[in-house]
């Protein structure tokens, strides 16, 4: 197959996206701006707005704010210009999960709204379940539990009925700590322990070690402590296994203060 000049300018992005998710920063970066240029040089607008898209998700991941709006808004401009009803919501939730990294909750609601109508436009299940998510995860920070309820449990039916398991136990878990933030151990546990079925399902291992930690604050913060040091105790493997020194981190932390006079974690110490 012969290699055309547009054919390297999406090999170069695809690159850059990967090293972006590997955590490669600087790699990412120049790959992407390799791609930019060829795009730029042929004229191609939909590859420039997707490079643009890259660029601010890398300047974000760094927290470089500024160079990561700017890069964001010019992608949002571009996939106006060709009405790409996709480029615009992909762009939105990255404009959002930015907004909402520097604590600018109104406008990341603003900019997750618009996004959930853009998805919705284009008949996208999963995207519109990722913007729904997103918003329920702001208005539960924001203590607004209700409308998190609400707004998570469309995005885990939209995930399960898109097939998408892992975003659903992921969703299941942030329902979950909803709960544990009013106190409903007893709800936050049933939660919690559907999203580990589902992330064992998708054979999401870091998924799974994240429930089971969950899982093991809301036991311990309804006094079972001996289920409470189990869970806490599997997920040190099982994120050990997965290489997720976070959590392997706070199981181990949550483990300790299972042996404390004071029993009982504080509900806020699930992770979302």
């Amino acid at each position: 197959m012969e290699r055309t000049p547009t054919h390297e300018a999406d090999q170069l992005l695809a690159l850059g996206s990967a090293q972006r998710q590997r955590r490669q920063y600087q790699n990412a970066l120049t790959s992407i701006h390799a791609a930019l240029v060829r795009y730029q040089t042929l004229a191609i607008p939909e590859g420039l707005s997707k490079s643009y898209l890259e660029i601010g998700k890398v300047h974000h991941k760094q927290a470089n704010y500024a160079p990561a709006f700017e890069a964001l808004n010019k992608a949002l401009s571009g996939f106006e210009v060709i009405r790409d009803r996709q480029g615009m919501a992909d762009c939105r939730v990255a404009l959002g999960d930015a907004n909402l990294a520097m604590s600018q909750c109104k406008k990341a609601i603003s900019d997750y709204e618009a996004a959930v109508l853009d998805y919705q436009s284009v008949s996208s299940r999963t995207g519109e379940a990722t913007a729904l998510n997103r918003l329920g995860i702001v208005y539960r920070n924001l203590e607004t539990y209700d409308r998190a309820y609400d707004l998570l449990s469309q995005a885990v039916t939209l995930y399960r009925a898109a097939g998408k398991f892992q975003q659903a136990a992921a969703a299941l878990s942030c329902l979950g700590s909803v709960y544990l933030s009013v106190n409903d151990t007893e709800q936050a546990i049933a939660i919690f322990e559907r999203s580990l079925s589902l992330s064992r399902t998708a054979q999401d291992h870091k998924g799974e070690a994240r429930t089971l930690f969950n899982l093991g604050v809301a036991c311990g913060a309804s006094k079972q402590v001996q289920a409470a040091a189990e869970h806490f105790k599997q997920a040190i493997v099982i994120a050990a296994a997965a290489d997720d020194l976070a959590v392997k981190t706070q199981a181990t932390e949550g483990l300790r203060q299972l042996n404390l006079p004071q029993l009982g974690l504080q509900a806020s110490g699930a992770i979302a």
